[in-house]
């Protein structure tokens, strides 16, 4: 126990005091009795009671005494010792590794700068006795070094050598410097007063007390970053190319540059053409400007030109309605800027796959063709829908992504695809797992009910579709699920497995209130996206990003630089980018097609901006008093106040009664 004010014990003059009194009070007072009597009887009595009352005299003095030396000593403020404070220094590092620290000067990047510094700063501690803690503050902040003294002063060095020439020990993503100083928490718990140092390229406004920050920024760096670009179908179905450029810490004159390569090619195996395209222009101090490549259609108004958007009008003869990439780079001329990882870009996507459909029928309809027109018209910029209708019986079993049999079914099942059968009137495909016994007739419609959950029925309202006639089916395979039905019997059922593919919709559009429904339309496109799912939606993501990734068939792969990352098998999969560049995602579907999807993966745009300045930080430090050293008791000696004074009021009640 530790007394934090010890002048408080001065009270314990009271007690002194106390005692004094108790010496000169008179122990008796002269009183005169108006009978003898009265007086022997009295003095009879308190001979009775001498021994009791002399004991209850000494336990009051007890008493008031403990009473005033408990107050002297909530004066002296007792405190039990948690911890002592440390007689040692101790630091804190933390190393900013975000991509904006790979921007150099003289070979020598902000990282490495900032690994140095941070060296010098721990060699001063570990050498005069200290501690050091050396955390990366990275996307996941961690522990490089925790609480190393002087004897680890080798592995201090060793250590620090290690960042400084390992090339991914800076990140090409973002940093999370508030998680970082969270994590310093851990150490000032058990010693509030460490220091810690902060070694960024950032330009904080506010920065909480005892946090030192050092700025590893070269006042004449700068940067010309392509911050992004994309490729998008215009309503002329041509494309028109937007790419966002930067300059920070400068005013630039910057030339960009945009190859286009497989232009207007017939399939992805097709060389197609390339065309070149460039502009320069100038932009201000940390200020973001769009450059447009665009085809402008006849009769289309000329959009105008801003202080921030300048269009460049691609000519007739080199308008684009396909491609297989687009490559975007910088030339700065002469001069070279600090940070090179944003001065190109790629953009993928331009050249759709191709999904053939084939609509067999014997009484086609338009319902099913104006359905395929609109997933042609909604997915054009991921999809080359192709529909060829078959309406003689001169259909194929093979080549195609989409079988449609309405009325007429084939002898047996395609070789490869989806199937679709509707109303199977003439019998089952042979290979098609299940039987039909005949067609049944209601008197009036009657609606389906719905069977098991299937992304195919999603958002489907079985009650509201109605039937008069349908297809008897029976002896249907196991791996068939019943998605709805219709008096007890499969109205609508899925199969898929390995090698088989298969809808079967028992019913014709031609007896049924479906076609009139939104419901038909989201069947189709419901069914569409489930077996034909998007690999990735997108073709640019950041560093860092969680990319969601589909497969059509029992496994993906995902490639970079030539050299296989990673094998996904179960979707939607998840992959999180950690190196800019091009990725491929390879897979081969259940039909044994193959497909690669290329996709861009860029540094962050935040991270372009090498003269970034933001306005405050986590504070690591909790609100430092002596609490953090120190347990106090004045709880407790309160309560043994309360109890000596209630005691000694007990006592005299008891002497008065």
């Amino acid at each position: 126990m530790k007394l934090l004010t010890p002048l408080g014990l001065l009270g314990l003059i009271g007690v002194v005091a106390l005692i004094i009194i108790y010496l000169i009070r008179p122990n008796y007072q002269q009183k005169y009795i108006s009978s003898t009597y009265i007086w022997k009887l009295s003095l009879k009595y308190k001979k009775k009671r001498v021994p009791i009352s002399k004991l209850r005299n000494i336990l009051i003095i007890i008493c008031q005494i403990l009473a005033l030396v408990t107050c002297a000593l909530i004066l002296a403020q007792p405190n039990e010792v948690l911890k002592a404070q440390a007689d040692y220094v101790e630091v804190i590092a933390i190393i900013d590794s975000s991509a904006s620290m790979r921007a150099e000067t003289n070979g020598e990047t902000r990282f490495e700068r900032a690994v140095d510094l941070a060296r010098v700063k721990g060699n001063e501690v570990l050498n005069d006795g200290g501690v050091v803690s050396v955390i990366i503050a990275d996307s996941k902040p961690h522990f490089l070094l925790e609480r190393v003294n002087s004897q680890g002063l080798t592995i201090f060095d060793n250590t620090m050598d290690d960042i400084y020439f390992d090339e991914a020990a800076c990140s090409y993503g973002t940093s999370d410097v508030d998680g970082a100083m969270a994590m310093c928490e851990s150490v000032l718990s058990d010693n509030p007063a460490a220091e810690v140092w902060l070694y960024t390229d950032v330009l904080y406004s506010n920065v909480p007390p005892r946090v030192n920050v050092v700025n590893v920024a070269d006042a004449d760096e700068w940067n010309a970053a392509i911050l992004n670009a994309r490729a998008v179908l215009e309503d002329n179905n041509y494309y028109a190319f937007y790419i966002d450029v930067a300059v920070y810490g400068a005013e630039k004159h910057i030339t960009v540059n945009m190859d286009v390569q497989g232009v207007n090619a017939s399939d992805s195996t097709s060389a197609g053409l390339t065309y070149q395209f460039s502009t320069t222009v100038t932009c201000t101090r940390d200020n973001t400007k769009t450059v447009v490549f665009k085809y402008l259609a006849d009769g289309e108004e000329q959009p105008k030109q801003t202080e921030n958007t300048e269009y460049i009008f691609i000519k007739e003869a080199q308008k684009v309605y396909s491609y297989q990439s687009v490559h975007i780079s910088l030339d700065l001329g002469t001069e070279s800027d600090s940070f090179i990882n944003d001065n190109s870009f790629e953009i993928f996507g331009g050249q759709k796959e191709v999904l053939k459909i084939q609509y067999t029928s014997s009484s086609a309809n338009t319902f099913f063709n104006a359905a395929f027109f609109v997933l042609q018209a909604n997915l054009k910029d991921r999809w080359d829908i192709q529909l060829t209708e078959v309406k003689d019986g001169n259909y194929a079993l093979s080549g195609f992504d989409l079988y449609l049999f309405e009325h007429i079914m084939p002898e047996r099942m395609p070789e490869d695809g989806v199937v679709w059968l509707v109303d199977p009137i003439e019998g089952s495909p042979i290979g098609a797992g299940f039987g039909v016994t005949g067609v049944y007739n209601f008197g009036k419609p009657v609606s389906l009910s719905a069977g098991e959950e299937h992304a195919i029925t999603n958002n489907i309202r079985p009650d509201k579709i109605t039937v008069s006639r349908y297809c008897v089916i029976s002896q249907r395979d196991s791996a068939y699920k019943v998605l709805m039905s219709v008096d007890n019997k499969p109205a609508l059922m899925v199969k898929e497995t390995s090698d088989a593919k298969v809808v079967v919709m028992a019913f014709s559009v031609h007896y049924s209130n479906n076609v009139i429904l939104y419901d038909f339309q989201l069947m189709v496109n419901n069914i569409f996206r489930h077996f034909f799912p998007t690999t990735v939606s997108g073709n640019s993501f950041e560093v860092g990003s969680a990319i969601s990734l589909n497969g059509r068939g029992s496994e993906l792969s995902v490639w970079y630089n030539n050299q296989q990352l990673e094998i996904l098998s179960i979707f939607p999969a998840t992959f999180t980018t950690g190196l800019p560049g091009m990725y491929q995602i390879k897979q081969t579907t259940d039909f044994g097609k193959d497909i690669t999807t290329d996709i861009y993966v860029k540094i962050p745009s935040t991270e372009s901006n090498i003269k970034d300045s933001r306005n405050s930080m986590v504070n690591p430090y909790k609100i430092e008093d002596e609490n953090d050293y120190y347990y106090d008791l004045l709880i407790y000696i309160a309560a043994a106040l309360v109890a000596f004074l209630f005691i000694e009021w007990v006592l005299h009640i008891k002497e008065e009664a």
